[in-house]
């Protein structure tokens, strides 16, 4: 087993209880893959012509979701609900050629279902490999203030975070990942982009996710992978696992990082430290009173993880 980092810089520094009916409003469609990683690769989904995270279902439990999802794209496409049951909504289920025909270009398809639980969920593309590259997103359940567990007061505030690997071109032999995004975001190195013939620039800045010295937050980790597994830790930071694929735990002991793998969620709750210690990731060369750590997503490959082994990996293999 072998590990290669992909870092987020981690600072310092109400949902209506009744039922309702939430609609979204989608339109499938491509993007220019350099929003990704900086490199223009062969494929891009996303969502009204943006990544998907920028588009979450956020939802309190209670609540029916309606999500009108056109399809602009030249082929077909379907929208699978990731962790629901669909208790009576079975055709809502989003799994192509199974529980629905596939929506057709130029053609609308009305998803209605009520989630049957509390929790962290997410969707997916569910025709073809359209969810490896970019079709996938969270789906955020609340619970209502009178079904919220007893630590859920401490939260200050919290954060979703989107993990998972990123494709440059469809794979050929035994798939290997080239990036690994966080909320959609990663870093390739140019050089070896352009000498393989592909547009490489810098990219967008890497998430920041605001902390205040004491608090706690609540970190919702999705590994909306189509294969790589992660080791996710939080320089200088100890944290409590309190939910894992949207079942409440009770909260675990501390621990120093979680293994997720594809399609698995885990809810976790860190307390933010006042400063980094020294050799903790402290970027800025600045005092200040805000101190700075990393957000360290470790991916998995070589065997047992990948058939592929982890000295035949690609030049530029840079998750």
């Amino acid at each position: 087993m072998h590990l290669l980092t992909s870092l987020s810089l981690l600072l310092l520094g109400a949902s209506q209880a009744s039922s309702r009916v939430v609609r979204y409003d989608w339109n499938i469609t491509t993007l220019n893959t350099t929003i990704f990683d900086g490199v223009r690769g062969a494929l891009g989904y996303g969502i009204n012509n943006e990544p998907c995270d920028q588009h979450p279902i956020e939802v309190t439990f209670g609540d029916e979701v309606e999500v009108h999802v056109t399809n602009q794209l030249t082929e077909q496409t379907c929208i699978h609900w990731h962790g629901l049951r669909q208790f009576g909504t079975q055709e809502m289920d989003g799994v192509s050629g199974i529980t629905q025909c596939q929506i057709q270009p130029n053609v609308t398809a009305i998803y209605r279902f009520k989630p049957d639980k509390c929790g962290t969920f997410w969707f997916h593309g569910h025709e073809e490999v359209q969810y490896a590259y970019g079709l996938r997103g969270p789906l955020i359940v609340h619970c209502p203030a009178d079904q919220k567990q007893s630590w859920e007061k401490d939260v200050y505030k919290e954060y979703t975070v989107l993990l998972a690997d990123w494709y440059h071109d469809l794979p050929v032999g035994a798939p290997i990942w080239d990036t690994v995004l966080i909320n959609n975001v990663g870093r390739y190195n140019c050089t070896v982009a352009e000498a393989a013939g592909l547009e490489c620039g810098p990219g967008r800045p890497l998430p920041r996710f605001q902390f205040v010295p004491g608090k706690k937050y609540l970190l919702r980790l999705i590994n909306t992978s189509a294969m790589a597994a992660f080791k996710v830790s939080i320089d200088g930071h100890t944290f409590q696992v309190v939910a894992s694929d949207a079942d409440y735990l009770k909260p675990s002991t501390l621990v120093n990082s979680v293994t997720i793998n594809v399609a698995q969620r885990y809810d976790i709750l860190v307390q933010a430290k006042s400063s980094p210690s020294q050799g903790q990731g402290q970027i800025s060369q600045k005092k200040t009173a805000l101190g700075s750590y990393w957000l360290r997503v470790n991916s998995l490959f070589g065997l047992p993880w990948t058939a592929r082994p982890a000295d035949q990996v690609p030049d530029g293999f840079n998750p």
